[in-house]
């Protein structure tokens, strides 16, 4: 596409949802910014919905051959064709891999089944990229094919509870992807407009409070939770309404919270039934058969349809049939059972509930907690939104438990409608500005590694003398932003001159620290205290003013990511503020071994 003078604003803004199990996209156009569209009809869906799956199909050499629906449907004719010629390797079918991006016990085990070359950054960037150009090409047919693609902004969602370094890696894949330009992108079509990082309850917030303008009319000091139930997180927020010049502008009540559960947990658990009720399925190799059952569970006839009543029957595939009549006849338990009993498999009502139930517990748990910490404030409404929120059981138990009326007051439980395009559509309302957080509780303590002038009761091993005979004290933790402080968005909350110590030094390494504790830490190496990443600042101009260099470090707090800038204040060239990336991204490479599952 050929290039053109840039306007100062987007033509169009996008709002993306990269989820765990679903994946979806809202837009609109910039001269009616209240009119966000969604995208319904993807290739081989099947059927209408707001989202595609978050999967990709690999050749057995690694070659991309489909992503989203298609990507499950040229799965399912590989093995077709596999089952028929007896072929071997079919390729590789991966799903719900966006938790490998956050470090930790459940994205090694992830990776652990996957060969070699599907890394976390492979996975994530191929699929940004697919899906990026599939919209792009949307676009182009909705307002004409002299869109560029440099006259689009994007936001993009991620869950509240992932770190920052998490963060960070998105803006970096969704460069590598070719979405917007940066030092990591080599397309020369991608947006000009810097990326913006959208936390999922905030925009699930705003879609809620847009959506039910007429139906949940809210006041200013009125205070509403969101509950963003997706695939693999479970995110909430409670938000107050504040007077501003938007009319959805809000300041964060308490600091957000959540944890890992949602839809994908209840997938594990209707799997891990019919594994304790076909006592052959969990070693029975079929990978056809296995994707049948999860393409009608996934279906509009499987878990999306329960309501908390009644049982489901599904007519199993002949293999598994004559493979689980087999199994029982060797240890001896078929007797009594002719060969309608092998053909289908009955959940019952108290069986299905359970396959939910441990995920719905562990919703009203973190309501409770949210409830709790505001306990001094009345919540009005309760907005449950997310890809699992269309389960109208879910619906159905969190309604009963939490509306109420107390005082007069009355607290009201809403599934707005279409939940799982809540994020999106609110995403876009906040690229724009028609929305606003306007300011956040930090979760942590955040700071850098410094070293100051020594003191009586500092550590004795972190003692050194600088180039003027001064003791100083390593390591020091100097706080830029306190555990549960209320933080304005889009203002540097802390500024700091620091310099060098020792008047020959050509550079200062600068590293951001957070804190997870209840008390303010002394050292960053207190318990509770992680390195979020470093950056090495060159000062090797004008030497000849040894320590009396001085940088200058501004941090911005209140936004979805964390941002620092050093400036150099009284010597060398380029005095402007430079944007440090200080985010350690060495974490996206997991020591661990590799077994192919293909």
């Amino acid at each position: 596409m050929a290039s053109s003078s840039r306007s100062s604003q987007p033509k169009v803004i996008v709002g993306l949802d990269f989820g765990t199990t679903f994946s979806g996209f809202s837009f609109a156009h910039r001269s009616d910014p209240d009119d966000v569209q969604s995208f319904y009809d993807w290739p081989d869906a099947g059927r209408p919905y707001c989202k595609t799956q978050t999967s990709l199909f690999y050749s057995p050499a690694g070659e991309l051959l489909a992503w989203g629906w298609s990507a499950l449907k040229a799965y399912s004719e590989a093995l077709q064709v596999s089952s028929s010629t007896g072929q071997g390797e079919v390729g590789l079918l991966v799903s719900k891999f966006k938790p490998i991006l956050e470090d930790g016990e459940l994205a090694k085990s992830m990776l652990e089944v996957l060969p070699g070359w599907a890394t976390a950054e492979k996975l994530i960037v191929d699929y940004l990229g697919c899906i990026s150009e599939f919209i792009g090409g949307h676009l182009r047919q909705k307002y004409g094919s002299c869109l560029l693609r440099e006259e689009v902004a994007w936001c993009l969602s991620v869950p509240a509870i992932w770190s920052d370094a998490s963060k960070r890696k998105m803006e970096i894949y969704a460069e590598k992807a070719g979405i917007v330009k940066g030092k990591h992108c080599s397309s020369s079509e991608a947006s000009s407009f810097p990326l913006k990082i959208v936390l999922e309850p905030e925009a699930a917030s705003f879609y809620c409070q847009k959506q039910l303008k007429d139906t949940a009319i809210l006041c200013n000091g009125d205070k509403f939770l969101t509950v963003d139930v997706g695939g693999g997180t479970i995110d909430l927020v409670v938000h107050e309404k504040v007077e501003g010049g938007s009319s959805y502008e809000v300041r964060e009540v308490s600091a957000s919270s959540g944890e890992l559960g949602g839809g994908t947990y209840v997938d594990k658990n209707f799997l891990g039934l019919l594994k304790r009720k076909i006592g052959c399925l969990e070693s029975f190799d079929d990978p056809e058969t296995l994707h049948k059952i999860t393409r009608w569970w996934l279906g509009s006839l499987g878990k999306s349809s329960f309501d908390g009543t009644g049982f489901k029957l599904y007519e199993l595939p002949r293999k598994l049939s004559k493979a689980w009549k087999k199994f029982d006849e060797q240890l001896g338990c078929a007797e009594g059972h002719d060969e309608e009993y092998y053909e289908e498999i009955k959940l019952s009502e108290e069986e299905l509930r359970g396959i939910f139930d441990t995920e719905i517990e562990k919703v009203a748990a973190l309501i409770d907690k949210q409830l709790s910490h505001c306990r001094d404030t009345m919540i009005q409404h309760v907005f449950l939104v997310g890809g699992f929120a269309e389960s109208p059981y879910l619906v159905k138990k969190i309604t009963e438990k939490y509306n109420s009326s107390n005082a007069g007051v009355t607290r009201e439980v809403i599934a707005p409608p279409s939940p799982g395009a809540a994020i999106c559509k609110g995403a876009v309302a906040l690229g724009f500005g028609t929305a606003a957080v306007v300011s956040r509780i930090s979760k942590k303590w955040y700071g850098l590694r410094t070293a100051q002038r020594f003191q009586e009761g500092d550590r004795e091993e972190y003692k050194f003398v600088n180039d003027e005979g001064a003791d100083m004290c390593d390591k020091k933790f100097q706080i830029f932003v306190k555990n549960g402080e209320s933080i304005a968005e889009d203002t540097f909350v802390s500024e700091r001159n620091l310099g060098p110590s020792f008047a020959k030094q050509r550079s200062m390494t600068i590293e951001l620290f957070s804190s997870s504790g209840e008390i303010a830490p002394s050292y960053v190496t207190d318990p509770g205290c992680k390195r979020l990443g470093k950056y090495i600042f060159d000062i090797s101009e004008n030497m000849e003013l040894g320590n009396k260099r001085s940088v200058f470090v501004s941090m911005y707090f209140g936004r979805s990511t964390i941002q620092v800038f050093a400036q150099r204040i009284n010597f060398g060239k380029n005095r402007q503020p430079e944007k440090l990336y200080c985010v350690d991204l060495s974490g996206s490479s997991i020591g661990r071994k590799r077994k192919s599952r293909i």
